[in-house]
């Protein structure tokens, strides 16, 4: 699976990230830890597969210094921290497309973007937040 390209648009404003897929068939393959990454966040080693872990290739400059945009380093590589099973590139992009829209809400805000999502008016729906994240902030997202 080639890199993928995530733009987000806030009028003029352009923010973009980049993804490596990397494709899991068994456990001893996934890059993050079973211990200290998929137990600790979800009770249980990731036991799915085959599962995709998305290594960050890039980020816009304006997520510098931002610590709360669910990134998960290993070394000195970095991973977007989702726990939940990634199966395939619609998966993927999904996954990517929420991550870049949500990452974007954190860089403009300064706050967490579960903290949207989990809101009383967007209740954890994925469309009620990109929708939410267009009329309040003008985010739009598209891939290359």
């Amino acid at each position: 699976m080639q890199n993928i390209t995530g733009i987000v648009h806030q009028g003029q404003k352009v923010f973009v990230f980049e993804v490596q897929p990397h494709i899991a068939q068994q456990a001893d393959q996934l890059l993050m830890e079973q211990v200290e990454f998929y137990q600790e966040n979800t009770g249980k080693i990731h036991e799915k597969f085959p599962h995709i872990e998305l290594e960050i290739v890039s980020l816009p400059p304006e997520a510098a210094g931002t610590n709360e945009l669910h990134i998960h380093p290993v070394g000195d590589r970095k991973f977007l921290c989702w726990t939940g099973h990634i199966e395939d590139e619609k998966t993927v992009h999904w996954v990517f497309k929420f991550w870049c829209l949500g990452s974007v809400y954190t860089i403009l805000t300064g706050l967490k973007f579960d903290d949207y999502l989990f809101s009383d008016e967007i209740k954890g729906n994925t469309e009620k937040f990109e929708a939410g994240l267009q009329k309040e902030f003008g985010l739009s997202y598209r891939v290359e």
